[in-house]
């Protein structure tokens, strides 16, 4: 008699294998599977590499606003926002880990840095701080209301027709117009098909009843 595929052994093989895929999936996230590096637009890059180090660059220039977990000078990017002229950073704060030389997030504090969009001419910029609340919020550059935008690896921000690609369009519009007509004309549809159905499993019922009586 051959074993079947549910056999002690092949159910012990499945186990190993399950084991392994959930193994392997934890080290491909301990690697750095969430690292990402996000062009967000006028010349700036958003980059992470760990949950300390999210940070953000001047592609052009030297202008960055990554924390160093050596001197603790402030934290990971917690928001950015740009003006007309400017691009605002927002950066957690920082505090020593316990029996260590390092730092950590600190999400009680914040930060603030005020970056210029435009390259200057000789190819070099720096970002005006770290500033606190008042400092940041008393600069002529700054705005009363700022929509902060999260640090993620992908844009989360609505965007109007004119700012989406051809291809983002013509997906949107691929994918809209077959849900519209299935919320619209769905119940139509289904309803007809749903009756359909209950009325064949009234009359196989029934039928099987036949059988058994007679």
């Amino acid at each position: 008699m051959n074993p079947s595929f549910s056999s002690p052994l092949n159910m012990g093989i499945k186990q190993l294998l399950v084991g392994f895929l959930v193994f392997w999936s934890g080290c491909s996230l301990a690697a750095g599977w969430n690292d990402f590096v996000r062009d967000i637009g006028h010349g700036f890059s958003l980059w992470k590499t760990d949950s300390f180090h999210v940070c953000i660059d001047q592609v052009d220039t030297y202008a960055q606003v990554c924390g160093d977990m050596s001197n603790g000078n402030y934290g990971p990017v917690s928001g950015y926002y740009f003006t007309d002229e400017h691009l605002l950073v927002r950066t957690h704060g920082a505090k020593l880990r316990d029996n260590s030389e390092y730092f950590k997030t600190d999400i009680d504090r914040e930060h603030f840095f005020l970056i210029k969009r435009k390259v200057p001419s000789h190819g070099q910029n720096t970002a005006i701080g770290p500033l606190d609340r008042d400092e940041f919020y008393d600069h002529p550059a700054v705005p009363a209301e700022i929509q902060w935008e999260p640090p993620t690896r992908f844009d989360l921000r609505p965007r109007n027709k004119d700012e989406r690609s051809a291809l983002e369009n013509a997906i949107i519009t691929a994918i809209a117009w077959p849900l519209a007509l299935l919320i619209f004309f769905g119940p139509i549809i289904i309803w007809p098909i749903g009756i359909l159905l209950v009325v064949r499993w009234i009359r196989g019922r029934r039928r099987m009843r036949g059988r058994h009586n007679s």
